[in-house]
């Protein structure tokens, strides 16, 4: 496993600005000339290829770095609101949590499911079309995560088996 080189430093150095998001592909090669796996610090490492990141994310030996995680390495972590209700995500927990959450949302993403939400499904997603077109209209611009998460987040649980008193609270 190689470490982070200074040009591998500035190539993750360049995914967080406005250009690497944009085009991240050459800072992604950069970064897999230095192997499939790269060491980035004493406790992290970059895995940079899809079969490494399933083995990884399937095996039961790698941890979330969820509260378990920051309670044991981030003394204090749980002062900041925001790290403490990122930590509360799907794929920051640790089994069981994240088997038990797991199934009870796989309950609503069933075939079955799917195929009855099938009409509800093309009408949302021609509508959040419908919204993006209009802003770029009217602005020139559309944010599709803005437009996507934060305007039409209560129209896709409305998909999910979440009780109906759930959907409300965006």
């Amino acid at each position: 496993m190689a470490d982070l080189s200074t040009r591998d430093a500035a190539a993750v150095c360049v995914l967080e600005t406005a250009a690497g998001q944009e085009d991240p592909y050459p800072a992604y090669r950069e970064l897999r000339a230095g192997g499939p796996v790269v060491r980035a610090g004493r406790r992290r490492v970059l895995v940079l290829s899809y079969d490494l990141c399933r083995l990884v994310l399937q095996d039961q030996r790698f941890s979330a770095t969820g509260g378990a995680w920051r309670d044991a390495t981030q003394p204090g972590w749980r002062t900041h609101p925001a790290v403490e209700e990122a930590c509360r995500f799907l794929l920051l927990r640790d089994p069981p949590e994240h088997g038990r959450l797991r199934r009870i949302m796989q309950a609503g993403f069933s075939r079955t499911r799917l195929a009855a939400l099938t009409g509800r499904i093309d009408q949302a997603v021609a509508g959040v079309l419908d919204h993006l077109e209009s802003r770029l209209r009217r602005d020139g611009v559309a944010d599709f995560v803005d437009t996507v998460v934060r305007h039409h987040g209560v129209t896709f649980r409305g998909f999910a088996a979440l009780p109906v008193t759930c959907q409300g609270a965006a």
